[in-house]
């Protein structure tokens, strides 16, 4: 038995994403309707990082560089067919920011909750989205920055190929469970191909 994670992936300009993915339930789970919904709930947190650093996204909203996500999920948790519906949409900032109140009032029709806005442990900014998804550098969101996207899932986005085979690991256990990538409104040429060394599962095209 899986579950199926339908995510819609949303920026400025009305860029979009539709991903597919299906993750075994583990066994326990199967019956169990409060650790399957607990279950479900980490799973849609674990693909956050792979969902996220996939395009030079920009706000929804405003159409600045969009450096923070709001994941707003609607399971459907059928213990037959559990599917959860992922919209995620790319903001300038969230937290109840204003980008964030407009986005969230239009698709929700009531502004959100007053919150504390997201920072890293360190305190430094949220990486943008269009970054490296394993070093998160800002420079590697640039226009004009070379970027390389997985060739196993062909949605996750890295600036060389020692950050894809560092964070390969982590990112292993999300892209095996991709099974469809739909891009709408993106006008991105092929990507250069690297260096037949370097084509090991996951590595770049």
């Amino acid at each position: 038995m899986s579950l199926e994670i339908r995510a819609f992936i949303y920026g400025g300009d009305d860029t979009r994403c539709q991903v597919v993915l299906r993750k075994d339930i583990p066994e326990q789970a199967q019956n169990n309707f409060a650790m399957l919904d607990g279950w479900a709930q980490k799973s849609v947190i674990a693909i956050g990082v792979d969902l996220k650093h996939t395009q030079r996204w920009t706000c929804e909203e405003c159409g600045k560089p969009a450096r923070e996500t709001w994941f707003d999920p609607r399971p459907s948790l059928r213990v037959s067919s559990p599917v959860v519906v992922l919209p995620i949409h790319h903001l300038c900032e969230a937290g109840g920011g204003a980008c964030h109140a407009a986005v969230e009032t239009r698709v929700r029709g009531t502004p959100p909750a007053p919150s504390v806005r997201p920072s890293m442990p360190d305190g430094s900014p949220i990486p943008l989205a269009g970054s490296c998804a394993k070093c998160q550098r800002d420079e590697t969101a640039e226009e004009g920055f070379k970027m390389s996207r997985c060739s196993k899932c062909k949605l996750t986005r890295y600036c060389s190929a020692g950050c894809q085979k560092e964070d390969w690991t982590r990112h292993s256990r999300t892209c095996k469970t991709i099974q469809g990538v739909q891009w709408f409104n993106w006008d991105e040429p092929e990507p250069e191909s690297e260096d037949e060394t370097l084509k090991m599962p996951g590595a770049f095209v």
